[in-house]
């Protein structure tokens, strides 16, 4: 059997593959593995990945125009040999198939630098080059990003953003259980840091007593390593990084005795299973903190998912509820609260005779420029408001940079207005909202772009006008949510 002919049929495979079907079609096993080691007559290797036991992805030149098919024939490849780069592809689809180059390094399951193993940077170089991941720089932070669709269940958290601010709000939490229940010493537990050369979201010394290791003059640490995944009906393959970065941590020399803990929201049955075979501690916010804190964070999820729909039969005392619990959960870091922000504002306007029919909105225009709506409010069909919000600091203020950004966002969405029927006959107000303040260059503009328009009007909000609106329509429970959230140290 002629292999270029077995390539031509199935497309490109591994050598294991083709000798697999050599053997299969009468072939001795030798015979088949010379044939295969002298190949050629336009048969290539691919060289961009090594993959495990010398295994190689034999293609042909045709083969590479179908980047799609190819891409495809790696990801095979990937999974048939066992190579890291399955485990780590797999662990990221919990994300969204996008997650900071941070995060991605303890998902990855590869050490920092490790003999005879795959390195981070190798992996990743390895992915990259071969259009598996697309590497990105946002606000000074670097992205990764799969070009595989990962499959996720109907259970799962479909939004990248909610994801990731699930993922940040479990750190506090978490660490607050590890130190309260003597698990860790208290001053010692780091994010994304190396434990036995492999990445980890928490790690910290633990002188509990199975761990440590006494000598006549000293007691040294073991060790406790935490991952978190921020997802429902997480399965057996999102967890196999963790579970093959614990494995290579137990086999090597002179590591000090761990308890690794894996976290996620939800897993499925199969996934528990696999992870008690393994024996690793797996396990879930509800049955670390309670049914008061996950019940919490679940509903945080669903306000997130659809925040217009909870406004519309939320009254003030579940709003400040919601902010309540969350704030406990998330301690002094504000960036939930910002995102909440929103929710705000939609609740303020909408006591105020407007309909809110969107939060945070994607929208594309007709020349297919993207934006994003954070509160439509109209009111009939005569009045159409679009806010834009920024829960900041109070001590943060919006820049003129900021509010030229925001000027190119309503080019986006003014475009964008005028294709919906709904919409198009009404009078078009953009306001801009913080709970902090202006610089005085920021106002200047505002107050210069704002003289010369004609067609469309803007307005501003500082936080302390924010609170005043609130007031002006006698919504008690929001100042006071306002005022404990948002603006502290604004002087009324």
């Amino acid at each position: 059997m002629d292999i270029k002919k077995i390539l031509q049929a199935k497309g490109p495979l591994t050598t294991s593959a083709v000798k697999r079907i050599l053997v299969e079609s009468g072939i001795s096993d030798d015979a088949a593995r010379k044939r295969i080691s002298r190949v050629s007559d336009g048969i290539k290797k691919y060289s961009k990945i090594q993959f495990p036991k010398n295994i190689q992805l034999l293609y042909l030149p045709q083969h590479l125009r179908a980047s799609a098919s190819f891409r495809k024939a790696i990801l095979s490849a990937f999974k048939e040999t066992g190579a890291i780069h399955h485990h780590a592809l797999q662990a990221i689809v919990p994300f969204g198939g996008l997650t900071t180059k941070q995060n991605f390094m303890v998902l990855s399951g590869c050490p920092a630098d490790r003999k005879k193993k795959t390195t981070f940077e190798k992996l990743l170089k390895e992915l990259v080059d071969s259009d598996v991941v697309s590497l990105s720089r946002e606000n000074g932070v670097d992205w990764v990003l799969s070009n595989c669709s990962g499959k996720l269940s109907s259970k799962a958290i479909k939004s990248i953003s909610i994801i990731q601010t699930i993922h940040e709000l479990l750190f506090n939490p978490i660490e607050d259980w590890l130190k309260k229940n003597s698990l860790v010493s208290y001053n010692k537990l780091e994010r994304f840091n190396e434990f036995a050369g492999y990445y980890w979201h928490l790690t910290a010394p633990s002188y509990l007593l199975p761990l440590i290791k006494k000598s006549a003059t000293t007691t040294d640490p073991g060790f406790v390593v935490v991952d978190i995944l921020p997802q429902n009906d997480i399965q057996v393959e999102h967890i196999k990084y963790f579970i093959c970065k614990c494995s290579s941590c137990v086999y090597q020399k002179n590591i000090r005795p761990f308890l690794p803990i894996l976290i996620g929201n939800q897993f499925s049955h199969q996934a528990l299973q696999y992870a008690k075979e393994n024996n690793i501690l797996i396990t879930t916010p509800r049955n670390l903190f309670g049914d008061e804190m996950a019940d919490a964070i679940d509903n945080l999820i669903r306000i997130l998912t659809d925040t217009a729909k909870f406004l519309k039969t939320a009254d003030e005392k579940t709003i400040l509820e919601v902010f309540t619990k969350i704030a406990k959960i998330e301690g002094k870091t504000n960036n939930i609260k910002g995102q909440l922000f929103e929710l705000v504002a939609g609740h303020i306007v909408s006591n105020d005779g407007f309909v809110i029919d969107e939060i945070g909105r994607k929208i594309c225009n007709s020349n297919g420029d993207e934006a994003e709506i954070d509160v439509l409010a109209r009111r009939s069909k005569t009045e159409l408001k679009i806010i834009e919000c920024k829960g900041f600091s109070s001590k943060s203020l919006i820049s003129q940079a900021d509010i030229e950004k925001w000027f190119k966002q309503i080019k986006r969405i003014r475009d964008w207005v005028k294709n919906q029927a709904l919409y198009v006959q009404a009078n078009l107000t953009f306001e801009y909202w913080t709970s902090s303040g202006f610089t005085e260059d920021a106002e200047s503009t505002l107050k210069a772009v704002q003289a010369k328009l004609t067609k469309y009007s803007i307005h501003w909000r500082a936080g302390k006008d924010v609170t005043k609106y609130a007031q002006d329509l006698k919504l008690g429970s929001m100042v006071n949510l306002l005022r404990e959230h948002y603006v502290k140290d604004v002087f009324y």
